[in-house]
């Protein structure tokens, strides 16, 4: 009989997943994220297609089922491209070479194909899991099945490890270049990954508690309603979610190592010394960390230094990165006006050069050990 909540389900998941690639369409096909998040959306959708089919369309909801292999195998090689797109420093775009990622689904496309042109008898015995004939045939084919089955819990798993590397190495990055990181650092991501995580862990344990122990551990529901929450996840933010470099594409930062990146520089001990100064200087008596919009580049550009240049004094001579610099700037021009005791720290916030009030509470938090709040509390105990 079949589930009428996983068909409640899947017929928002499908409905979403249908506005969502209609707004992808209509993008500009220079969107790099566009391929990557329009086939992880379509592989949602296979996978939502059982619950419907088995309400409206019973005979073939097998098929449908068998459908679902490539589907949950494309899923993490999709979210994990989709990530380099919105995170690559240089003009990503997807290649050739891009789709050895999806040798499994290839693979899950051709066992998939085979087991739908099967007989409707022996489908129905292979998804009732009843007892088969001795075809060798069908032996084969539902071993390799079930071996890509369990390829799929290693690759997750392997997208996720990647896809966290990543957005570590992504935000280190960023912090050479941005002062404000505003929606660049992608926390949002956090919580797809976190939801992907949860889906694939059930699945590997609902895989080992059926074959192993032969107990159901985890309902279709729960399965379904993972794919309904990834895919709201990525319509709410990953629609408009534009790569972080697009608008500083002159910042050709390395993301190596700095004793790798900087090896082969020729800028020397005097030449730093010389840009430390002046970089002190345009912060003293130009003020440019009052600038909401400040990056490495316009920095670089303001004193007539190369970016990479300017990188590789902060981080070799001065001892911090881009953010961690401005920021400090920013803490020491708002302590004072924290003093005064009669500017809303939201106004403080925006006087300094930050765009809200969380971004300014997290620096001076980092910066002096205390919230604002509590700096100008623990100020005015002392003035008492």
């Amino acid at each position: 009989m079949p589930s009428y909540v996983n068909f409640i389900i899947a017929v928002f998941t499908l409905g979403q997943i249908s506005l969502c690639l209609t707004l992808l369409m209509t993008r500009s096909a220079q969107k790099p994220s566009r391929v990557p998040l329009s086939i992880f959306l379509a592989a949602c959708a296979i996978i939502s297609l059982e619950p419907v089919f088995a309400v409206l369309m019973p005979a073939l909801r097998f098929q449908t089922l068998a459908l679902e292999l490539p589907a949950y195998l494309t899923l993490a090689p999709a979210l994990w491209l989709y990530v380099q797109s919105i995170t690559a420093e240089k003009s990503w775009k997807l290649e050739k070479y891009h789709f050895q990622h999806f040798i499994l689904t290839l693979m899950g496309l051709v066992v998939a194909g085979l087991i739908i042109i099967l007989p409707t008898q022996t489908l129905e015995h292979v998804f009732n899991e009843e007892k088969l004939g001795g075809s060798l045939y069908l032996g084969i084919l539902l071993t390799i099945a079930f071996l890509l089955i369990l390829s799929l819990i290693g690759q997750s798993g392997l997208y996720v490890f990647k896809i966290i590397r990543l957005l570590n190495t992504y935000r280190h990055r960023l912090k050479d270049q941005f002062a404000n990181m505003g929606q660049r650092e992608l926390l949002w991501i956090n919580a797809l990954v976190i939801i992907f995580t949860l889906l694939w862990g059930l699945l590997s344990l609902a895989l080992l508690s059926e074959n192993i122990f032969n107990q159901t551990l985890m309902s279709e529901t729960v399965g379904k309603f993972m794919i309904l929450l990834l895919v709201w996840t990525l319509g709410l933010w990953g629609l408009r979610q534009a790569p972080a470099f697009d608008e500083s594409q002159e910042c050709k930062s390395d993301s190596k190592p700095e004793t790798l990146k900087y090896s082969r520089s020729a800028l020397g001990e005097e030449q730093a010394l010389r840009i430390a100064k002046k970089i002190k200087a345009s912060m003293q008596k130009d003020q440019l960390y009052l600038d909401s919009t400040i990056t490495l580049s316009k920095l670089a550009a303001h004193i007539g230094v190369s970016t990479n240049h300017v990188s590789q004094t902060l981080n070799e001579t001065m001892s911090m990165n881009f953010f961690d610099y401005i920021n400090q700037w920013r803490i020491e021009e708002a302590k004072p006006i924290l003093l005064t005791g009669d500017v809303s720290i939201l106004n403080i916030a925006l006087a300094v050069g930050y765009n809200s009030s969380s971004s300014f509470y997290k620096a001076f938090k980092k910066e002096t050990g205390k919230t604002p709040k509590s700096y100008r509390s623990s100020y005015k105990n002392i003035s008492e």
